[in-house]
């Protein structure tokens, strides 16, 4: 940070400034030890006037009376500091369940500092961090509150990088003060602000900062399965109404030797001539992410369903959608 301004500090009556001319060192001599009564030490100390805006001004004094060059009878040595007045960011994801689905899944998180009040386009990056299940699907940072001229306010943002599996918020999105957050909405996928947990706020007393936060929710990237089914060659039966009752079985096969059911089984139900059921919400990658499910179903009934042959077409939409297409038909002798 670069200062423009002289730091004058006022001590008992008198004067001293601080640059860096002078590498912020100053002495004042000659100054009274002690009260009028003769046995009272004076405590000295310093105040900074003007006060420099964006900064926390603090001093720590000690007196030694130890005899010095030029001071005989002791000194007092004034420490005094300027600190940047800083505020915390708070990001917290919400929808734990996700560590549930996915136990290695970690959230990059990259906060940006906007000093001059551009907008949200072109932030300076502060960095990305990684919140997980270990740090409690939370990042918390301490930042300056304001920007080098002491008074205009850093506003903060933060974008969370692509999950694999996951719809993320989209954008920068900017933390506001806890208390006064709202909700937004980004491209269909809700930003959730967390306004419940008080555990991050401090106490009245104890609150000398600004809380930002921001809360940010991920959706798990999912398809559908729909199923249906077709009859050809149903004069074995005496109405199409005594047909019977047919059900699927889902089933992961993205590994063909080892197919995993999912869900229950549901009953192909009537519609206009065509038999359907559907498969809704599935997760569309396995746990990697990347690897995409390839969802399959088989006939419960397949087996018992004497005199007839089931087929299966299967075909997987642009978008990671499911349609698979099955047809009874009886089984004739040559």
């Amino acid at each position: 940070m670069k200062l423009t301004l002289t730091i004058k500090i006022v001590l008992a009556n008198k004067i001293l400034t601080s640059n860096r001319e002078n590498n912020f060192r100053g002495v004042l001599e000659d100054l009274p030890k002690f009260k009028d009564d003769g046995t009272t030490l004076i405590k000295y100390n310093l105040v900074e006037s003007p006060i420099l805006a964006g900064y926390d001004f603090n001093t720590n004094a000690t007196f030694s009376a130890v005899a010095q060059e030029n001071s005989p009878y002791g000194a007092w040595t004034i420490i005094a500091t300027n600190v940047r007045k800083t505020e915390d960011l708070i990001v917290r994801k919400s929808g734990r369940v996700i560590s549930v689905a996915i136990p290695d899944l970690m959230s990059n998180l990259n906060c940006f500092a906007d000093s001059t009040n551009d907008g949200v386009d072109n932030p300076k990056s502060l960095g990305t961090s990684v919140v997980n299940a270990d740090t409690d699907w939370k990042l918390t940072k301490t930042v300056p509150k304001y920007a080098a001229d002491g008074v205009t306010l850093i506003k903060y943002y933060v974008k969370e990088l692509p999950i694999n599996g996951y719809n993320s918020v989209e954008g920068n999105i900017e933390l506001s003060e806890a208390g006064t957050l709202a909700t937004a909405d980004k491209t269909g996928t809700t930003l959730s602000i967390d306004t419940s947990e008080t555990t991050d706020i401090p106490s009245a007393a104890n609150n000398t900062k600004t809380i930002l936060k921001a809360g940010l929710s991920n959706s798990l990237k999912v398809v559908d399965v729909n199923v249906e089914k077709t009859w050809e060659g149903i004069d074995k039966y005496v109405s199409k109404t005594n047909l019977p009752s047919i059900h699927v079985q889902l089933k992961d096969a993205t590994n063909p030797m080892a197919k995993i059911n999912v869900a229950s089984p549901k009953e192909l139900i009537a519609d206009n001539g065509v038999y359907k059921a559907s498969f809704r919400n599935l997760p569309k990658y396995k746990q990697d992410g990347t690897t995409l499910i390839d969802y399959e179903v088989e006939e419960v009934e397949d087996a018992t369903l004497s005199g007839y042959s089931a087929s299966y077409v299967r075909e997987v939409s642009s978008d990671g959608n499911t349609k698979i297409a099955i047809t009874n038909k009886v089984e004739t002798v040559v």
